[in-house]
């Protein structure tokens, strides 16, 4: 998948999410679900860790996945707990945004195994290659599972933003 196509799908995996929470919680659960969909990508492309890891590996696992999430919980929780309020967390945020988080980078994770390179979601454990997809569906990161994707992500972002509009008037 494109980089655009793992954002859109990360934000619209934290909809449900945002949907429940006010403006700013919001729009934070659509970050938090934005930079999930982002993450195992910019870990092994673009960031400094890139020189130790390989595309589509350990970044892409479920162990990369739970320390993330678990991480980012630990910083949320201890910024709304931290009297200065040097970056204010309202601590009611903190699992909702964690949790947008945890499902955003699930959404890069079902994306890739769309492709025809697969993930490998067990590592460093285990080696095993997962595909969601029959051979003859499988496309390639640019093709027409990319465009299936995006606008399936588009569509869930427009349900989203309509119901909550439609809430946030009715209240």
């Amino acid at each position: 998948m494109k980089r655009g196509t793992h954002l859109l799908m990360g934000a619209a995996a934290a909809m449900p999410i945002a949907v429940a929470l006010p403006p700013v919680g919001a729009f934070g659960s659509l970050w938090f679900g934005m930079t999930g969909g982002g993450l195992p990508d910019y870990l092994d492309l673009r960031s400094e860790a890139r020189r130790s890891l390989r595309h589509r590996g350990v970044s892409h696992s479920f162990l990369v996945l739970v320390l993330t999430v678990g991480f980012a919980w630990l910083v949320l929780d201890a910024l709304a707990r931290e009297e200065y309020r040097l970056i204010p967390v309202p601590e009611r945020y903190v699992l909702p945004w964690s949790l947008s988080l945890g499902v955003g980078m699930p959404s890069h994770l079902l994306g890739d195994a769309c492709t025809r390179a697969g993930i490998q979601p067990w590592l460093p454990l285990l080696r095993w290659r997962v595909h969601l997809l029959p051979r003859f569906l499988r496309g390639r990161s640019d093709g027409t599972i990319n465009l299936f994707a995006r606008a399936a992500a588009v569509a869930v972002l427009l349900v989203g933003l309509v119901l909550y509009a439609h809430y946030s008037l009715s209240s």
